[in-house]
């Protein structure tokens, strides 16, 4: 039997490596495999099995591929292949995987997509204390992937060595890894929480705050609040601690977050936690829930009303706890109410209302639900009924309130506002009040009505000494040269010595004749014009140079207005939120810049390379460097917290300060300049020909080096 076993290693290491002293030695331990390369089924064919080393570099058989939905494994010429082809299934779904690796459609904004693919509303996925995988709450959200050769466990952690295992489920993912799917049930039936398909499922979260439902795992029992974790019996709890003692297999009992190991096949991990071999299911005597030996197959579903309870059974608990009447939820009654009593939506006795012969107000039985409501000028009678009552207690004319009149009243008397007749007095009165809420006549300006109700015009001349008293007449003249002010004050024009301007009592001195112009000393002058390249503000305006917008294309300066200048050495703080919103899409980057922006003329000195850097800034800003034409689609280079522009010719630049998706706020921003030395240790035109000269010329013939400093004939 040794010889034998030893033979059969070799033929093993012969097919990997050829049979020598140097192969592996797997100690005559019987492999399931010999040739390495081949292909078997796998003992259910759903998937192919290859013949490969293991980690010892003996052969061993290993799981290469899952079959997908409608194929099974075939043996094909003595080689191992999913056969058939695979059959999607989107019956009942609106959303989800079809079981081939495409989708059955993509749920709305605001919707996600269940495990039995249907879209909901208002499910909120949450990966906390997760890595990996699908989110425990609505199975829709992608929680993160792992790294080979790591896998996502079902604890939504990454882990090496993870072997997903779908051995007796049909549906779902796997208990182990939970990263493979196990195949999709058709409509209308759903996945239950141990991988079988079956009919009428109905989730149940009793006694559970948090998790999937143990009975059809499709339905999430809810969420707990950080820093709680949800544990193995759905409660949330804090400082879950995970535990796996006397378990070898499956999730912790305790937190549900830790996977305690996997089985090797042919054995399976039962409800305990241990790895078993042909583990039976057993139902007997159970009609619903799971299985009590394995934990693996659901022994049934109640039919509505009934809920499966704890021994196994259906049945339906009548739910009456603190109600005194209505449905007890099984068809029954929790009881009934006496008579002048009904049974509220609480499960509760409460007076009857009786608004018989009544349209409106309250009830006289229960005075708690109203009978009604009148239409105006309508209004409820002591007796429930609808009616207009005149109101015309102390009223001698005008209306009733129900359309009708309280009286009129005989001329020249009106009736006023207090529904009384009253005779209006406007003897001798011209304007003003009549005494009845009438008035007895209006003035024509510039007139006024007085106290005595007589129009009349008073002159305004208080505080003036000239111009007009407001009543067609005039306040006073003043002498020459005075005249009278905006103010009404005789002023003395002041224009000694000017050409132009003001004369200090709302007049002028004259005015200029273009192209001249009145300057600040009154004086008719040519205006000077901004000199774009000396760093003197020539016009007085505050503006210098390039910011000017008189300079904008002219020599030096770029073609657009900008707000300041960068040099090297520079450091400056502002604020792009003070700046206009020209652009916001750049060439160089296609990030969404459009906040405010400040833009900078920048001379790049010759032979020097730049680095501009963001030193601070609060919100999301970037820089972008644009050519002379001040074009963002001439965007030369980009930079978030830093650009270093190297070496540029041309220009001028424009340097602009950008703020990402419409931010803006305050930054600092700073210039470091370089010179670059192309050729060093050149010192001297003739130097190069001088130390070496590989032209063969004579040292009185000038050469040059060039960027790279490589020689070339017409160096010398």
């Amino acid at each position: 039997m040794r010889g034998l076993a030893l033979l059969t290693a070799c033929l093993a290491a012969l097919a990997v490596l050829g049979c020598s002293d140097s192969g592996p030695d797997c100690g005559g331990i019987f492999t399931p495999c010999v040739l390495a390369g081949a292909t078997e089924c796998t003992p259910d064919a759903t998937g192919v099995m290859r013949c490969d080393q293991d980690v010892d570099g003996c052969l061993a058989w290993v799981r290469t591929q899952t079959c997908l939905a409608g194929q099974t494994c075939q043996l094909v010429s003595g080689a191992a292949a999913c056969a058939g082809p695979c059959q999607s299934n989107c019956a009942g779904k609106e959303c989800g995987d079809d079981g081939c690796g495409a989708s059955c459609g993509t749920c709305q904004a605001g919707e996600s997509c269940d495990g039995s693919g249907q879209c909901q509303i208002g499910c909120s996925p949450d990966c906390q204390g997760r890595e990996c995988g699908m989110d425990p709450v609505c199975g829709t959200l992608e929680c993160g992937t792992c790294t080979a050769p790591e896998s996502c466990n079902g604890s939504g952690q990454c882990q090496a060595g993870c072997s997903p295992d779908c051995q007796g489920r049909e549906c779902g993912m796997d208990p182990v890894c939970g990263t493979q799917s196990c195949g999709t049930c058709t409509a209308p039936e759903s996945c239950n929480g141990v991988g079988q398909c079956q009919a009428g499922c109905t989730p149940s979260c009793a006694g559970r705050e948090c998790g999937m439902d143990p009975v059809c795992g499709t339905l999430s029992c809810g969420t707990c609040t950080a820093p709680e974790t949800c544990n193995g019996s759905g409660l949330c709890v804090a400082n879950c601690t995970p535990s796996c003692a006397g378990r070898e297999c499956g999730l912790d009992p305790v937190c549900g977050t830790q996977n305690c190991g996997a089985c090797t096949a042919p054995e399976t991990c039962n409800a305990s936690g241990q790895c078993v071999a042909n583990c039976t299911p057993s139902c007997a005597g159970r009609e619903c829930g799971l299985d009590p030996v394995c934990g693996t197959q659901n022994c049934g579903a109640c039919t509505a009303p009934e809920t499966c309870q704890a021994n196994g059974t259906c049945a339906c608990v009548p739910a009456c706890g603190g109600k005194e009447c209505g449905a007890d939820g099984c068809g029954g009654s929790c009881g009934s109410c006496p008579a002048g009593e009904t049974c509220n939506l609480s499960g509760q006795c409460v007076c009857a209302p009786n608004c018989t012969g009544r349209e409106c107000g309250m009830d006289p039985v229960c005075g708690t639900q109203s009978c009604g409501a009148c239409t105006a000028p309508e209004t409820c009678q002591a007796n429930g009924t609808c009616a207009c009552v005149p109101a015309c207690a102390g009223k001698e004319c005008g209306a009733d309130g129900c359309g009708g009149s309280c009286g009129s009243c005989t001329a020249p008397a009106v009736c006023d506002a207090s529904f009384q007749c009253c005779t209006p007095d406007c003897a001798g009165k011209e304007c003003g009040a009549d005494g009845c809420g009438g008035s007895c006549g209006a003035c024509t300006a510039p007139e006024t009505c007085q106290p005595d109700q007589t129009c009349a015009c008073i002159p305004a001349c208080v505080g003036r000494q000239c111009g007009d008293d407001a009543c067609g007449g005039v306040c006073g003249t003043c002498v020459a040269p005075a005249v009278c002010d905006a103010t009404f004050q005789c002023c003395t024009p002041d224009c000694a010595g000017k050409e132009c301007g003001a004369d200090g009592c709302g007049g002028s001195c004259g005015t200029c004749v273009a192209p001249e112009a009145c300057d600040a000393s009154d004086q008719c002058e040519i205006p000077p014009v901004e000199t774009c390249d000396d760093g003197i503000d020539n016009e007085g305006d505050g503006l210098i140079d390039c910011v000017d917008p008189e300079c904008v294309s002219t020599a030096g300066c770029p073609a657009c207005v900008v707000d300041g200048v960068l040099s090297c050495g520079d450091t400056l703080s502002a604020n792009n939120g003070s700046g206009a919103s020209d652009f916001a899409d750049y060439s160089c980057t296609n990030y969404d810049q459009s906040g405010p922006e400040l833009k900078y003329v920048f001379a790049v000195p010759p032979d020097t390379e730049v680095t501009v850097n963001l030193d601070y800034h609060e919100v999301d800003q970037e820089i972008m460097l644009l050519g002379n034409a001040c074009d963002p689609n001439d965007c030369l280079v980009y930079g978030d917290n830093a650009a270093t522009f190297g070496v540029l010719s041309g220009g001028p630049f424009v340097l602009v300060i950008d703020g990402y998706n419409g931010a803006s706020g305050d930054f600092t921003v700073s210039v470091e300049c370089t010179p670059i030395d192309w050729c060093p240790g050149y010192t001297g035109q003739d130097m190069c020909c001088q130390n070496d000269d590989p032209c063969g010329w004579a040292d009185d013939w000038e050469c040059d080096c060039d960027a790279t400093c490589d020689w070339d004939y017409w160096d010398c």
